[in-house]
């Protein structure tokens, strides 16, 4: 059993400064999860891979505070959609990579993708 929504609360408001986490394969994250780690101004690094349960919506929480995120690892967050990408390439200006695999994207999240990271 992996780290929850509750666990990245208490997180976010404990470890300000952190710069990398690995969420792969919690399965409890939920998209309130997400919104939490949006309180991780520092965050440069986050790997999320295999959450079932995060969506567009939380994907849209965590970038619209996250500024710093330069590397975000979503393979097989299926639930994820075009308004989660369509805010990562609005807000996170620092992005250098984006790792997705198994998420049907739309051809313009995919071409705005490509030409801001």
């Amino acid at each position: 059993m992996g780290i929850g929504d509750d666990g990245l609360a208490a997180l976010s408001s404990g470890c300000k400064k952190l710069r990398k986490l690995n969420l792969s394969y919690c399965i409890e994250v939920t998209d309130k999860g997400m919104e939490s780690l949006g309180y991780l101004e520092e965050l440069s690094d986050l790997e999320l891979r295999a959450l079932d349960k995060i969506t567009g919506v939380g994907l849209t929480a965590l970038v619209t505070r996250c500024k710093r995120l330069t590397y975000l690892d979503l393979k097989h967050c299926k639930k994820v959609d075009d308004t989660g990408f369509w805010a990562l390439a609005y807000y996170s200006r620092n992005l250098r990579q984006v790792l997705n695999r198994d998420i049907e994207l739309g051809l313009i999240s995919i071409e705005v993708l490509f030409f801001h990271v």
